[in-house]
């Protein structure tokens, strides 16, 4: 009989799937994966998780597909971007709670402890009424140095009226930006 699943794990060289790697996940979509090589698979969307919750954002263990924990986002999960130099993942979507914290469609994660960095910490300051839908990352050789470009619709970005549909670039922390109409 064959399975409907959201999410799957073939051979990189073969494309045969892998049965064994079951995710529990059903539902509408994943729109984002991403990879740590320390052993957690991060998943972003809009699905049905293994405990029968609707869910935003799940952390698998990668061996087993088995849960890895996961920190509560109240809405969509559009993108993810590993940082692996610093132990850091960029979550992106139109939620405005991930992990417990209010944040801005936009939020930073150790993946070291899968713990939320708080917003005191990593303030992006975007329209919380709009959606982040892509991250990409210029990696540094320390956090301080790598900058993080983020793309959706929101109308400013730290109090500063900027274009919507914009590419952002952010340092580690928000304290700088910058607004490039596209």
């Amino acid at each position: 009989a064959q399975k409907t699943r959201v999410g799957v794990k073939i051979n990189g060289t073969t494309g045969v799937g892998d049965a064994t790697f079951n995710t529990n996940i059903t539902g509408s979509s994943v729109r984002a994966i991403a990879y740590n090589p320390g052993g957690k698979v991060y998943v972003g969307g809009i699905f049905t998780n293994g405990g029968g919750g609707e869910a935003y954002f799940q952390i698998l263990n990668t061996a087993d597909a088995t849960d890895g924990g996961a920190l509560a986002a109240n809405s969509d999960v559009w993108a993810l971007r590993l940082d692996p130099t610093n132990s850091r993942l960029y979550v992106g979507g139109a939620f405005s709670s991930l992990g417990g914290e209010t944040l801005p469609g936009i939020g930073k994660i150790n993946t070291a402890t899968d713990a939320m960095i708080t917003a005191a910490t990593f303030n992006p300051d975007v329209t919380a009424s709009k959606i982040i839908y892509s991250l990409w990352l210029t990696q540094g050789a320390a956090e301080a140095s790598t900058s993080l470009y983020f793309g959706g619709t929101f109308d400013y970005l730290n109090t500063a009226t900027i274009m919507e549909n914009v590419l952002a670039p952010r340092v580690a922390g928000c304290t700088a930006a910058a607004g490039l109409s596209l």
